[in-house]
């Protein structure tokens, strides 16, 4: 755990590890300077619970503090945490008995509770859990939680941990490098609440968070394509399909339905799937494709109607069908006068 002025919640962090299920633990905690109580609570831990390792230090930044746990750690598993979250008592327990029952796998993480400040839940945020499919994911967005990660050792280290020149976006990055040398899963179980305020990091660096997970989701796709894609093109991407904004133009609509095209017959030719990996990987790209559908309509109707259509041969299920009726309906509204003006 790196922490810096986390008073506020810290405690709450704290006991949520200490109180685990798995008791041989050592907690790790490096302080980057703190300025508020948070150096007082840690010390009040470590004399009540010799499992707490404090590092305190000159301010270095996340990925540093990150780094120097890591390499401080001493056991077979590492797992992270934030000084804002709170996990289950069995979250410890779980993990390590996924990871002794299954060598192949490197990383697992899971999804979570979205809290407020007050601890109050605001949504459930999912996560895949196909270790054939990670790789994919991981081409649109970061899709792990960092309070929900245990990873091995030897993994981690293999990879020289987080890259120090990433100052935001460090895990993404991690998980991306790691798809070379391991395998990656999350598990369906939720066994942490993850806090979103206006003081965490995703909210004070939002715009420079995006810019990094552009630059790592750029890499990805270039990896997999074999081929060059420009900034602009990822950059749309993630607009359309992680950020959801809508399009602001049908070109833009066009050259992401060109990239998840050619990216879907390129993973499947690169790592060929099959029974439910397949149906899941075609599910996925049917839903991105009903996004995008979504986004056109207002600006060309019968464009929106072919992805819909497309949409729909990729993912016939209900969740399909339930998309589908929306555009229909959006479809209908938006072509009402022209049709009218066509009969005219």
């Amino acid at each position: 755990m790196s922490v810096y002025n986390g008073g506020s919640f810290l405690q709450e962090a704290l006991e949520s590890i200490l109180r685990q299920t798995f008791g041989r633990l050592e907690l790790i905690v490096i302080n980057d300077a703190s300025t508020d109580n948070t150096g007082e609570i840690l010390h009040n831990w470590r004399r009540s619970d010799n499992r707490v390792i404090i590092c305190d230090q000159e301010n270095r930044g996340l990925i540093a503090s990150l780094n120097r746990g890591c390499r401080l750690a001493k056991g077979k598993y590492i797992a992270r945490m934030d000084a804002d979250d709170i996990c289950d008592v069995r979250r410890l327990e779980t993990r390590v008995s996924f990871m002794e029952a299954h060598p192949e796998i490197g990383i697992v993480g899971s999804g979570a509770l979205i809290v407020d400040e007050q601890g109050e839940v605001i949504h459930h945020q999912a996560m895949p859990t196909r270790p054939a499919l990670i790789h994919w994911h991981l081409v649109f967005e970061n899709c792990f939680v960092n309070s929900s990660v245990m990873m091995r050792r030897d993994v981690a280290q293999s990879l020289n941990y987080y890259r120090p020149g990433l100052l935001l976006a460090g895990d993404y990055d991690l998980w991306s490098r790691a798809v070379a040398v391991t395998r990656l899963t999350n598990l369906p179980d939720v066994l942490v609440r993850r806090r979103e305020w206006g003081g965490n990091i995703i909210t004070v660096h939002f715009s420079e968070m995006e810019l990094t997970a552009c630059t790592i989701s750029r890499s990805i796709l270039e990896g997999l394509l074999r081929r060059a894609v420009d900034a602009e093109t990822v950059a749309c991407t993630r607009r359309l399909l992680v950020l959801r904004q809508p399009p602001r133009s049908m070109e833009e609509v066009r050259i992401v339905a060109s990239l998840v095209r050619d990216l879907h017959k390129d993973y499947q030719a690169k790592s060929p799937l099959e029974g439910d990996d397949s149906r899941e990987l075609a599910r996925d790209v049917g839903l991105k494709f009903a996004r995008l559908a979504m986004g056109a309509l207002r600006i060309s109707p019968w464009e929106g109607l072919g992805l819909a259509v497309e949409a729909l041969r990729l993912n016939p299920g209900h969740l399909a069908m339930r998309t589908l009726r929306r555009i229909l309906r959006r479809l209908t509204a938006g072509l009402g006068p022209a049709v009218t003006q066509r009969q005219k």
